[in-house]
């Protein structure tokens, strides 16, 4: 066997993300933010129903690096590196929260009784938690994220699922 390297993506089954390796069963797949948004929506109905605060949380991995090639040695985003993103992420949140792969390119979080204030403590923590490398064979891969938000209780009126979503999604981009 080959060692893997930045420039030849590993297949997911060679993949270790160093934790939330006991955490049973695959993670749900949202192929756009429209499906991503129904899942949203029944969370948020349940949290109506009970007045609780809830969040979304979009992650989008950037290009990675190894560090046995140069510091130019860059790779794009790809679905094992969402894989593993989300699997880390699984392992890192409560058990009540949800975590999405949302497309082949990222997560997305929803997050039961959070509101604003929690959210920033939550976005800086798994920042930390994603700075971590993730070990890909015989070798770190380093990745850093862009994150965007949106809370319920922050947003005017009574937020859709949709308008938390793309909310989220315009955090993500910075708009």
């Amino acid at each position: 066997m080959t060692t893997p390297s930045c420039s030849n993506p590993p297949p997911a089954s060679q993949v270790d993300t160093a934790s939330a390796q006991s955490v049973a069963g695959e993670p749900p797949v949202s192929p756009d933010l429209r499906d991503f948004a129904q899942r949203v929506e029944r969370e948020l109905g349940q949290c109506r129903r009970f007045g609780q605060g809830l969040s979304v949380l979009l992650i989008k991995p950037l290009p990675a690096q190894c560090d046995r090639h140069a510091l130019h040695a860059r790779m794009p985003p790809s679905p094992w590196l969402a894989r593993a993103l989300v699997q880390r992420l699984r392992g890192k949140v409560r058990s009540t929260d949800l975590v999405v792969q949302v497309r082949d390119t990222g997560a997305g979080l929803v997050l039961r009784s959070v509101g604003p204030h929690e959210l920033m403590l939550v976005r800086a923590r798994l920042q930390r938690v994603l700075a971590e490398p993730f070990c890909v064979g015989d070798e770190r891969l380093w990745v850093s994220v862009q994150m965007g938000g949106a809370s319920r209780t922050a947003l005017k009126g009574s937020p859709s699922a949709t308008e938390m979503v793309l909310a989220a999604d315009d955090d993500l981009h910075g708009l």
